[in-house]
């Protein structure tokens, strides 16, 4: 369905990304079908990325201490439970024409509102050595300043596509990925490591109590 309504909305299917992003990264990972689907349907030739919100973007840190860090923050929150968001909005622009002057970047996304859990690990985050933002958001569609695929026509066929994605949507995340976009387009980047935020299967359940 995304790829018949990219053509009918005249998305540019041929002009090539052409940001190439900086820095090792954090994301947050978003277990939402529907955020995955749109990232999936709606960016037609680059290679696909895994759903999720930027915890931190461009560290200029070598890959041994990114690593080190990592590791410290996997310890700290690995098993302490999915963090639940809530949508401010529906798929948008960014801005008037989703323009990201400091990235020279292009995008549509959503935009969520914090809670305990997030803050929760943005202070994980500072201890283990990073940091967090205070603006969380999951971007969809992005490319160069001026694409002709970052429209709102573009912004238009999504809601139509995941009307789901509304004012108030909680979307799950349920992990943390730590990620190499150093010199990469969009959908190159490698993920480098990851921790699962999940809890194991019946560790809320109260323990019975034995004779």
């Amino acid at each position: 369905m995304g790829a018949l309504l990219t053509r009918l909305y005249g998305i540019d299917q041929n002009t090539p990304y052409g940001f190439k992003f900086s820095g090792i990264t954090l994301w947050l990972l978003a277990a939402d079908a529907g955020v995955q689907r749109v990232i999936d349907d709606f960016n037609p030739n680059c290679p696909r990325w895994l759903a999720h919100s930027t915890l931190q973007y461009g560290m200029r840190l070598d890959e041994s201490d990114a690593r080190r860090r990592f590791a410290r923050l996997k310890n700290a929150v690995e098993g302490s439970g999915p963090i639940t968001l809530r949508l401010t909005g529906p798929p948008d622009l960014y801005g008037p024409y989703g323009d990201v002057p400091p990235y020279q970047m292009r995008g549509i996304g959503v935009m969520f509102r914090g809670g305990q859990a997030y803050d929760d690990l943005r202070e994980h985050l500072a201890a283990s050595g990073f940091s967090g933002s205070g603006f969380p958001h999951t971007s969809l569609v992005y490319d160069w300043i001026g694409s002709p695929r970052v429209t709102s026509e573009v912004a238009d066929a999504i809601r139509a596509e995941v009307p789901q994605l509304s004012h108030g949507a909680e979307v799950v995340f349920d992990g943390v990925a730590l990620v190499d976009m150093r010199g990469r387009s969009v959908g190159e980047w490698e993920v480098l490591d990851r921790v699962s935020l999940a809890r194991e299967p019946g560790c809320d359940e109260p323990i019975a109590a034995t004779a």
